[in-house]
């Protein structure tokens, strides 16, 4: 069409559409080929006298708070535009749509609700989840009370709400309910960091996350607190699809993409990693009734790649090229749920061996063994509260240290970012539709254009 070929941006339309459609025709993988083979059982009256005999099927209620990936940002979309739509119902660790296998007739969508609903046959009551799109004040967001753009400092005011909701919810029994919450925070940090490492270092990362358990343990009991640390972003400049991955990632992290500051990233992650492991470990918050447990196998993950060519699998990527899509969430979801329910505190994995398991084609969800059938944590796994780690940063040939940074563009504010996003990806949603139609029209849209 001529008019693309006068703006230049026909080749950078065909990039885009190009990679989406592959990434359209990978998303069945994980999903098809997973098995559920747990046995639920029956949780007896009036359930567990601890919360380190939690077991699956014993969960009522399930919240989370976080960023735009606990919000949905981009699951189902189909244009850079769609990345903003919060599709709350098929986020990773609280959405609530369909069901785990498709078996009950509805949509196949893995999440942690849907796969505690297997538990569940005993009974049909789940409370929390959230369903469709909508921002954090839609009725069906329900506990699902992350938003677009967070960082850490914004996590107690999501706390409050995700409290104040529990209360005022008239199927919740806030002494009796027991309680899943998760908390996933800390991309929008690092991608801050550049601009001031002041306001995102991790002591002020730390303090912030502390307020939040303080807040949780002062007012809720009965609760299972998820801590799971961000993976480090610095992956990210490897999954661009094209020239318009480039200016979106540039406008959302150009922090995070920019190789010089790669290895400040990742040490960035690191020491959030870290300030988690201590508080998670320091024993403030466990009690017969309330715990807060690491599922760390997050922290090493990277964007998947073939391991003999090293080339990226942008297939889990959004069309923006940074949040993860329908994919990214299942496979997150995948590995949260394993990291959980497999392996003790301080013997969790790092890294997730998603690998094996994808040269084998053999994806299983774990199940709680027959003699501890019970999610695990510091108290039922004996830990001591040293969990030991090595790191693998990404090779780069920057030598910047975190204390060498200097202030640069901040690309943090909310609604300067939406309004770039909105600017830049205007003309491609035109564009996208007129190709849609181009097969039907295509002489009436060549004599429009001239």
């Amino acid at each position: 069409m001529k008019a693309l070929d006068i703006l230049g941006l026909q080749e950078i339309l065909e990039e885009s559409t190009a990679a989406d459609q592959h990434f359209s025709s990978t998303l069945v993988n994980i999903g098809e080929q997973a098995v559920f083979e747990c046995t639920p059982g029956v949780t007896p009256t009036p359930g567990p006298s601890s919360i380190h005999a939690l077991r699956p099927g014993d969960i009522d209620v399930v919240a989370a708070i976080g960023d735009s990936i606990t919000a949905g940002c981009g699951i189902d979309a189909i244009f850079v535009l769609g990345s903003l739509t919060n599709y709350r119902g098929k986020s990773w660790s609280i959405g609530g749509d369909g069901d785990l296998d498709g078996s009950l007739g509805n949509e196949r969508v893995i999440t942690i609700p849907n796969i505690i609903r297997k538990f569940h046959s005993w009974r049909e009551t789940l409370y929390g989840y959230s369903t469709g799109t909508g921002l954090k004040d839609s009725p069906n967001a329900n506990l699902n009370q992350a938003v677009l753009g967070s960082e850490a400092d914004a996590l107690l005011e999501q706390t409050k709400e995700v409290i104040e909701k529990m209360r005022s919810d008239a199927n919740i029994d806030m002494d009796n309910h027991w309680k899943l919450l998760t908390i996933l925070i800390g991309g929008n940090d690092m991608c801050g960091y550049c601009a001031n490492k002041e306001a995102y270092s991790p002591e002020n990362y730390k303090a912030h996350l502390k307020d939040v358990l303080d807040e949780l343990k002062s007012n809720v009991t009965k609760m299972m607190i998820n801590l799971v640390p961000m993976f480090t972003i610095t992956p990210l400049r490897s999954v661009s699809k094209g020239r318009v991955c480039d200016v979106m990632q540039n406008i959302l992290c150009g922090c995070g993409v920019d190789p010089q500051f790669a290895n400040v990233i990742d040490q960035l992650a690191t020491d959030y990693y870290e300030a988690m492991s201590d508080l998670a470990n320091s024993g403030d918050y466990d009690s017969q009734n309330f715990t807060v447990v690491l599922q760390p196998s997050l922290y090493g993950y990277s964007p998947l790649h073939n391991r003999t060519t090293g080339e990226t699998d942008k297939t889990i990527f959004a069309p923006d090229c940074f949040h993860p899509n329908r994919l990214g969430h299942e496979l997150l979801a995948y590995i949260y749920w394993n990291t959980m329910v497999r392996y003790p505190v301080g013997m969790k994995p790092l890294q997730y061996p998603i690998y094996s398991e994808l040269e084998r084609q053999e994806f299983k969800y774990a199940c709680p063994e027959e003699d501890h059938p019970y999610i695990w944590t510091n108290w039922n796994s004996n830990n001591t509260g040293n969990l030991t780690f090595t790191t693998t940063t990404t090779t780069t040939v920057s030598t910047t240290t975190l204390e060498e940074v200097t202030e640069g563009p901040d690309h943090t504010d909310l609604w300067v970012t939406i309004g770039c996003i909105i600017g830049v990806v205007g003309i491609f949603v035109v564009i996208g539709l007129i190709c849609l139609a181009k097969k039907e029209m295509a002489d009436d849209t060549e004599r429009f254009f001239g």
